[in-house]
């Protein structure tokens, strides 16, 4: 039982890696973008 756990658990853990990196690189490229249009947007507002 732990033995087949453990594998389940290993394939399970290596696939959710694999869509969490992809998610954590588009929430980054997103992030990165929205921090960027804050900043020269506040720099604009203010003289």
């Amino acid at each position: 039982m732990t033995a087949i756990g453990i594998v389940f658990w290993d394939g399970m853990t290596s696939f959710g890696l694999h869509i969490w990196d992809s998610m954590t690189a588009i929430r980054l490229i997103f992030g990165t973008a929205i921090i960027i249009l804050v900043v020269l947007m506040t720099q604009k507002l203010s003289p």
